[in-house]
């Protein structure tokens, strides 16, 4: 059986080489994105630690919802402590989606953001996929959001979200789709709705924004969509671009099947990167120089901007995997680039909803500071869509977690470490409610919200220690007190 400290250990020495190796041998291996990984303590908190009941049926009184005290937990200023114990909204269900009255101030707080981002402070946690679950059906039956886009790849969600009514269950839908470490019977619940709306008048649309790839392999349909697509015009283009993606494809199906095989696939693409790079912009150019002709045969106008999206991602990711350096930041910019496109091109009278690691939807990443050794952030997706002028069409939610124990990608366990002074989970802890909410968009600075103005520390995964200004990387905070790992299909 592996070890999972020596694993957990593993993966952060995989992050550090990621930042100058394209973030791509981290992605192969553990399946999404390459947000740095836990590395396990043990000076954790779990004095105290409990659950409330989870009934599917009701909403929780404020007696459950009580949380059992932490003697560990550090002493926050009399006033910090008032604010959030009078401040914080309290969501009383996790399951219920059959009553929303506790989630009716989200109607005040979003307004008319078109433009909702779910995030999550590592992407094990049981009770973070069960929230948002919640929370994106509440939104899109009560405030109007049609879309749930994953940081999973484009076409492979677009693609499975067209075929919903030929999977015969919710987890074929996900296997087509979204990357594994989703793969859990929390978020088989939302692809249940998902599948269930589409014989609605208002379905909930499944897309994806990321620029790798996140289905299976044998599963991967993107180059014979370009065939099809193309071939009504000219089958000699269409093959030609059937041939071109199929054939990167295969290398990269091919590089995982022997050891070092990634490492060789990235310094052969270095060689051959711009053969690659042009063939993806010749299908991409194709698309739109007759995008009249193609959106008649799709009989849809958008189909054939989509398509050269799709190709001009596919580069990206080519980009990133020949990257020596900053290939984190190429598949980032890619990723608000395909939201960008979502926004504007793909659903321009619809409003979406993001679900990807906190990591990726911060404003202003670059101002973070990683501990021990105040390494900077690099630009990530949230920062490259306030560059894109997308800042005041967002609204950004992060989630935190205080204790018990949460999974990596490669789904080992490990334990969720203690919190320190003056950090944004202690000051949360503070209202001891299982599960809250709270808005710093609208707070001005005093002696009780002086946190929010001022360097904090708060975690990754629970356990590495981030030190950023939280009101300039998220809008909202939904705490959760204790967390367990998802279960897993």
């Amino acid at each position: 059986m592996p070890n999972p400290a020596k694993t957990l250990v593993w993966m952060v020495k995989s992050f550090r080489a990621v930042a100058c190796f394209g973030a791509f041998i981290f992605i192969v291996l553990v399946g999404c994105s390459p947000s740095p990984a836990p590395v396990p303590s043990a000076n954790t908190s779990t004095v105290g630690l409990s659950y409330p009941i989870v009934d599917n049926n009701r909403l929780l009184t404020d007696a459950e919802l009580q949380t059992l005290a932490d003697p560990a937990n550090p002493v926050e200023p009399p006033a910090v402590r008032a604010w959030i114990q009078q401040n914080h909204r309290v969501l009383r269900s996790l399951v219920v989606d059959k009553d929303f009255s506790d989630l009716q101030f989200f109607k005040s707080v979003l307004g008319n953001k078109r433009l909702v981002q779910l995030g999550e402070s590592g992407h094990g946690v049981r009770e973070f996929n069960m929230a948002k679950t919640r929370l994106i059906k509440f939104l899109h039956q009560e405030m109007g959001y049609d879309v749930i886009a994953f940081e999973s790849g484009l076409f492979e969600c677009y693609d499975a979200d067209q075929r919903a009514a030929e999977f015969a269950t919710p987890l074929q839908m996900m296997g087509a789709s979204i990357f594994g470490v989703w793969s859990t019977v929390e978020v088989e619940e939302l692809f249940r709705y998902i599948q269930t709306t589409k014989s609605s008048a208002r379905p909930l649309l499944l897309a994806g924004f990321d620029s790798q790839r996140s289905a299976a392999f044998r599963d991967f349909r993107r180059p014979a969509f370009f065939r099809s697509l193309m071939s009504s015009i000219d089958a000699t283009a269409a093959q030609q671009a059937f041939a071109h993606d199929s054939a990167f494809s295969a290398r990269y199906a091919v590089a995982g099947q022997t050891s070092g095989g990634y490492q060789q696939f990235s310094r052969d693409l270095q060689n051959e990167l711009q053969r690659w790079l042009t063939g993806y912009e010749a299908i991409a150019e194709f698309c739109e120089r007759n995008r009249v002709r193609l959106g008649q045969t799709a009989n849809n106008p958008i189909i054939p901007l989509f398509a050269a999206q799709c190709a001009r991602s596919a580069a990206e990711f080519v980009k990133q995997i020949a990257a020596t350096n900053g290939g984190g930041m190429i598949r980032d910019k890619a990723m608000a680039q395909n939201i960008d496109f979502l926004l504007k091109t793909m659903y321009p009278d619809k409003k979406i909803m993001v679900w990807a690691h906190n990591y990726h939807i911060r404003h202003a990443n670059t101002q973070t500071l990683i501990l021990p050794g105040l390494t900077p952030g690099i630009n990530v997706h949230g920062e490259y869509l306030v560059e894109l002028g997308r800042r005041n069409d967002m609204y950004t939610i992060g989630l935190l977690m205080y204790r018990g124990s949460a999974a990596a990608n490669n789904r080992q366990v490990y334990a969720i470490n203690s919190v320190t002074a003056g950090s944004i989970e202690s000051i949360a802890y503070q209202a001891r409610k299982h599960y809250l909410f709270f808005d710093m968009t609208s707070q001005v600075r005093s002696d009780s919200t002086v946190w929010m103005f001022e360097q904090r520390v708060a975690k990754e995964w629970g356990v590495n220690q981030l030190l950023g200004v939280w009101r300039n990387q998220y809008d909202g905070i939904l705490f959760i007190d204790a967390v367990n790992p998802p279960v897993y299909r």
